[in-house]
Order: C-alpha cells, then structure tokens, then sequence
C-alpha cells in the first residue's frame, strides 16, 4: 500500500481590463480598424501577450470560438492591431465579431469580444471591386510577411464569398419580381 500526493497550481487567466475597436462601423477590406485591449488587464504569469481574430458569421453563443479567423498568427505583445483586413460582416445586418485573446506567460488566458458593423465592398462594379482586392493583395505581398499575405487572402475569400452570396439574392429577388409582374398581365 502506498500513498501519493500532487499539488496542483492552477493559473489564473489575465483579468481586469476591457477590448474595444474602433470605429464600431465600416466597409470591407477599406475601413483601419484599431482593436485594442486595454492597459487594464493583469495575470499572475506576465508578461502579457494578445491574439486577435474575428468571425464573419458571428454565432448566437458569444463564448463559441467556431470559425475564427485569425489576424494575428501568433500571439504578439503589442495591446493594439491596425488592419483594414477585415472582411464583410455575414451576420445580421452585416455584424461581424471582433475577438481578443488576453495571453498570460503560462498560456492561461481570456476572451473577449466586440460586435462591429462591416458592409460589403461596393459589389455595383464587381470589376473595380476584384481590381481593388488584387491592389490589396499586392500591397500586402509586397511585405514580404506570409502571416500578412495570409490575413489578406483570408479577407479577400471571406468578401468574395459574401459578394457572391448578395448577387445571388440580387438574382432571387429579380426573377421574383419578373415572375410577379408576368403573373399580373
């Protein structure tokens, strides 16, 4: 018969502070926005490090990390991200989540969110449109960042995906509105 004994210490996530982006509406792939984690959050384990990520299709439950695209592709110390990467929100009224990881040195860590609006790229010009993402795409592979070029081509796919879904609509709602007024001759 023996006898054994473990201590455990568990770390605590970072707390204390909020998440915010700025502005709270834009377009797609044009709009700077700034999400920034606030000076406030403290852990046990520091330094602190941050992820940023976002969901064009936000889900209903705003603790589900599903689908996240990441931003950032590892973790950096900066509390601020600039980026005008950020694809056309899919959710309601074109909601878009924004989400910030608060990393302590011992990877415990918090998420948090923010709702932001974001419109699709003018789609009336679906030239111009793809022309401004090749520019996009180019400026960012001008870098020489892949984790860069990464972020770009994400944005991009998400706004193609999203362009091609209201042009179907578009069509939806054209041929019911032709079917309606053959209907009334």
């Amino acid at each position: 018969v023996g006898y054994g004994e473990i201590a455990l210490i568990v770390a605590t996530p970072p707390a204390g502070g909020s998440f915010a982006v700025a502005p709270t509406n834009g377009v797609a792939l044009d709009t700077v926005f700034k999400l920034e984690a606030s000076a406030q959050w403290t852990a046990d384990d520091l330094p602190l490090t941050y992820e940023f990520s976002y969901q064009a299709i936000p889900p209903a439950e705003l603790t589900s990390p599903l689908d996240e695209a990441k931003l950032t592709q590892n973790p950096i110390s900066a509390r601020t991200y600039e980026t005008n990467m950020i694809p056309t929100g899919e959710g309601e009224g074109n909601l878009l989540r924004a989400v910030c990881y608060i990393i302590s040195s011992v990877g415990a860590s918090t998420r948090v969110v923010q709702d932001i609006v974001v419109i699709g790229m003018d789609s009336s010009n679906q030239g111009a449109a793809v022309g401004q993402m090749g520019s996009i795409l180019t400026e960012q592979s001008d870098t020489g960042d892949p984790a860069e070029v990464m972020v770009a081509i994400q944005g991009i796919g998400s706004t193609l995906g999203a362009m091609a879904k209201e042009e179907t609509r578009r069509r939806r709602r054209r041929r019911a509105m032709a079917w309606i007024s053959a209907s009334m001759l």
